[in-house]
């Protein structure tokens, strides 16, 4: 059951299997090696030694065709034939944005967010703290306990949702398969998840979850949310699919 999930993940979330030269930075350690397979939110590499999980890195890569990409990193998971990789952010070369130039829906110091954000958790206490907080801060927040009323909202919306925000293990659906089915007609939409669970922990649960995709482990405080949900809205990959063919 659990493999058929990934493998239908891995349609619904492609990443082309790549092989380029590697050097992962981590404080004062250099690690060399290649990478196994690398997507717009991470990457698998095989490295000459192991770094532990959450340690956060600069990781340069050589594409076959193209400059030296330098981008801030986090160690996600630790597998048997290599580490995975979430980006954290597109602080790199040669894919800097012009100096006063502004990514559409970001925000500065003197401006207001302009995002649209979905919030689901079936536990209340969690919702509404996310939700009054983040329409607090800006944004327009829909929400709901249930995922399958979370799919109906966004079906029956003209309106762009640019980021759901939602509990990983709730019934009816899990919120693996509610982002899975709304990315299906919503590709752009931007995912974080929450969860008290590890990605193990949910995996017990016959929950895969997909690497890259970032989870904001509970008990969260506002700031880290905050911090959290401006990261993923801000996101910009660093790998255009002109450099991955």
């Amino acid at each position: 059951m659990l493999d058929a999930q990934r493998k239908q993940n891995l349609r619904r979330y492609p990443r082309r299997r790549v092989v380029w030269p590697a050097v992962v930075e981590a404080g004062k350690q250099l690690l060399h090696g290649e990478t196994m397979d690398v997507g717009p939110q991470g990457a698998k590499l095989r490295l000459t030694g192991r770094l532990e999980v959450g340690t956060r890195v600069q990781l340069h890569l050589t594409p076959t065709q193209g400059r030296l990409v330098t981008v801030e990193a986090i160690v996600w998971r630790i597998d048997d034939d290599g580490l995975a990789f979430f980006f954290l952010s597109t602080r790199s070369e040669p894919d800097k944005p012009e100096e006063g130039s502004k990514k559409e829906g970001s925000t500065t110091s003197s401006s207001k967010p302009t995002e649209t954000i979905l919030v689901v958790d079936d536990e209340p206490e969690v919702l509404s703290l996310a939700a009054d907080t983040l329409e607090m801060k800006g944004y327009t927040v829909l929400k709901t306990m249930d995922s399958c009323e979370a799919l109906d909202i966004v079906r029956r919306s003209t309106r762009v949702i640019h980021l759901l925000l939602t509990d990983i293990l709730m019934p009816p659906m899990n919120g693996m398969k509610l982002a899975d089915e709304l990315r299906a007609t919503r590709p752009a939409l931007r995912v974080l998840l929450m969860s008290a669970y590890t990605p193990e922990q949910a995996a017990d649960y016959g929950v895969g979850l997909v690497p890259g995709i970032p989870l904001l482990v509970k008990p969260f405080g506002l700031t880290e949310l905050h911090s959290k949900v401006r990261a993923v809205l801000d996101y910009r990959s660093p790998f255009s699919r002109r450099r991955l063919q």
